[in-house]
């Protein structure tokens, strides 16, 4: 076997200022693309598209306008509570020393004094080549521009131990997997050094995946290299690239360093638009809205034309409440896709799902658009460019779950069986999907919330203890799994809904035991994961009707309204505020809520607040009636109510007007 024997300084931690890659060089991961056929992932999935020039022909005018609307955004996207801030100075950066010159700091001369003549010189778009004869090397490349040495590439005589090599190069930094097109790994990076590793194939045996390291994951240092075999190395600058790739490969496992390597891509090259939509769709992940908008915005104001920009900014809308504008901008990114089914596909999914979810609850056209999206994706679903395939995939199952969601809750024959084959396709979907094609493993949660979701919809004839039970298994094993602690508080929130709406459906069918069980569980949950959260329009509300179902438990059906008041103190000044304009509330769900409390108020002698919870439901019942969402002998029950309480208080006169009430509004 070929010996190690070539000279590598040791590092010299520097600033991350003094290392940023300089404009006229090429990057280490643009000349990895060029001479290895390594496919970077592209937002919206767009092959065979070039990114936008959002500079070009812009006036001076506008150039100003547009770094004045940067400057503004720079307090929204500082850093998170959890991020690196400005007493840590961020990772040491510095590229690999290799037998006595360093990329980005050497000089020809000095390159010529380490190593010789060169045997071989060209020159290629200002940059500068040269060949050199150097034991044990099969072949020494290095590029030059304006005097400095740009990048060296080593050719093995016969491949190595990856490992080994690392070592030799102190390359003891996480690395990330390169691939090409299909998705096969090809080579190993290492960003904070400015290093990449070429894979050799193995020899005499067939790979196979296993043998290839997961792109997907982040690896300990030894374990992405174990068993690998390298004939090529690439030295160069440090570059923002393989930093961005880092994160979005970390994006389904690791927040806090997927936030911190998307930091120092955006210090090394602030216009990384990639770099400011994956940060963008972290932040919605983890229910910073107010960063995550700033974020995309400022992605959309480098690359306007870029759908998937689109349909992120449009998720953030959504989850804000803000449902007609983030309709707007899918219906742009459906304008922005041309040839793109894949994309179109994903985005008309997700109009499906904000159909159902906003205050219109248009469940006929949300299948209807879920419908289109599979159309447009099963021919694309087994497509040889793995990004279409993943997109393709992850568009059928969106659209097969807003399917569900829309027949569960809509008005529709043989509801059960209809939902039950919508989430066995996306069941289907999920298992050959999650790891062949690397969706988020954390879709199997989704899924399971999904379903639950439905259960509720269709009034609890769907079944859902198997899946309350499947949340809860993977829910908990993910979560241990982890140790980062941003992906924990994501994990626990997802699981918190799943079992909100487990409450909800156990409810429905009067199996109050699991309903109680599944309600405490997901108020555990859910105060785990709010944490760090921005508070949507919606969260106060939800949290609110968690905690007033819990108690409406204890009251109706154990008659313990001592604890049923508990829950309401919780609850009561969360369902008070203004409800959200979605579909998860309305004005008559709110005052009945409200009137509930109130009976366990005065049955523990707190008549006082039973009135004034009483009158406040009577004012939105009212209102309920007039939208037409609630019935007139709704109403008429809360004035009885009413009646019942002043009149046991010596109220007459109050009683009997309330009495009058009621009775004029009682069927006749």
């Amino acid at each position: 076997m070929q010996c190690l024997a070539w000279r590598t300084g040791t590092p010299r931690p520097g600033p991350l200022h003094s290392c940023k890659r300089r404009r006229h060089g090429s990057p280490l991961l643009a000349m990895i693309v060029g001479a290895w056929a390594v496919v970077l992932p592209r937002p919206a999935h767009l092959v065979g598209r070039e990114p936008d020039d959002a500079t070009a022909g812009t006036s001076a005018e506008q150039a100003q306008q547009a770094e004045q609307a940067q400057q503004a955004e720079q307090a929204a996207l500082g850093p998170m509570g959890d991020e690196p801030d400005g007493d840590n100075p961020g990772p040491s950066l510095e590229p690999v020393e290799f037998d006595g010159v360093q990329p980005g700091v050497s000089t020809i001369a000095e390159v010529h004094e380490a190593w010789g003549e060169p045997t071989e010189t060209g020159e290629e778009a200002g940059i500068l080549r040269q060949v050199y004869e150097r034991e044990p090397f099969k072949r020494l490349e290095a590029k030059f521009h304006k005097g400095k040495l740009l990048a060296i590439v080593v050719q093995l005589e016969e491949a190595l131990p990856a490992d080994a090599v690392a070592e030799q190069l102190r390359l003891a930094v996480e690395p990330v997997t390169l691939c090409d097109g299909a998705g096969k790994a090809i080579g190993i990076a290492f960003p904070e050094r400015g290093a990449a590793l070429r894979l050799a194939p193995r020899r005499g045996t067939r790979e196979s995946s296993s043998s290839q390291p997961d792109a997907r994951k982040p690896h300990e240092f030894g374990d992405a290299l174990s068993g690998q075999l390298v004939h090529e190395i690439l030295l160069g600058e440090i570059d923002a690239e393989s930093f961005v790739l880092r994160a979005e490969n970390g994006l389904t496992t690791n927040d806090t360093r997927a936030l911190a390597d998307l930091e120092t891509a955006l210090q090394l090259d602030g216009k990384q638009s990639r770099a400011h939509w994956l940060r963008a769709r972290l932040l919605t992940n983890l229910g910073r809205r107010r960063q995550a908008l700033a974020a995309v915005d400022r992605a959309l104001r480098l690359e306007p034309k870029q759908p998937e920009y689109k349909l992120t900014r449009a998720r953030i809308l959504a989850d804000s409440c803000r449902f007609d504008e983030a309709a707007a901008e899918i219906e742009q990114a459906i304008a922005l896709c041309g040839p793109l089914p894949q994309v179109k596909a994903l985005a008309l999914s997700r109009w499906a799902e904000l159909s159902a979810a906003g205050p219109a609850r248009d469940f006929q056209r949300c299948i209807e658009l879920a419908r289109q999206a599979i159309r447009l994706a099963e021919p694309l679903a087994n497509d040889p460019r793995r990004a279409v395939a993943r997109a393709a995939r992850e568009a059928l199952l969106e659209a097969n779950l807003a399917a569900a969601h829309g027949t569960a809750w809509g008005r529709w024959k043989n509801k059960p069986e209809a939902v039950g084959l919508w989430l066995a396709n996306a069941q289907a979907i999920a298992k050959d999907s999650i790891d062949p094609y690397g969706l988020d493993p954390d879709w199997n949660l989704r899924l399971c919330g999904r379903a639950l979701g439905a259960s509720v919809g269709a009034s609890g004839k769907i079944a859902p203890a198997p899946w309350a039970e499947q949340a809860l298994r993977i829910g908990r094993s993910r979560i241990e799994a982890t140790l980062d602690p941003l992906h924990r508080r994501r994990l626990a929130w997802e699981l918190g809904l799943a079992l909100y709406d487990a409450l909800q459906a156990f409810q429905t069918r009067r199996e109050f035991d699991s309903a109680l069980e599944y309600g405490r569980l997901a108020v555990s949950y859910l105060d785990e994961g709010r944490v760090g959260r921005d508070e949507a329009p919606g969260d106060a509300y939800l949290l609110g009707r968690l905690y007033f179902r819990i108690g409406l438990i204890h009251a109706e059906h154990r008659h313990e309204h001592g604890q049923a008041v508990e829950w309401y103190e919780k609850a009561v000044p969360l369902i008070e505020r203004p409800v959200p304009d979605s579909a998860l509330a309305d004005v008559g769900r709110q005052g009945e809520s409200l009137a509930a409390a109130a009976v366990s108020y005065w049955q523990t002698g707190d008549r006082e607040r039973a009135v004034r919870l009483t009158s406040q439901s009577a004012k939105l019942m009212e209102e309920a009636v007039k939208q037409d969402i609630a019935s007139e002998q709704a109403l008429a029950v809360v004035y009885s109510n009413l009646a019942s309480m002043h009149r046991a208080m010596g109220d007459q006169q109050q009683a009997e007007r309330y009495a009058s009430r009621a009775a004029e509004l009682q069927p006749r």
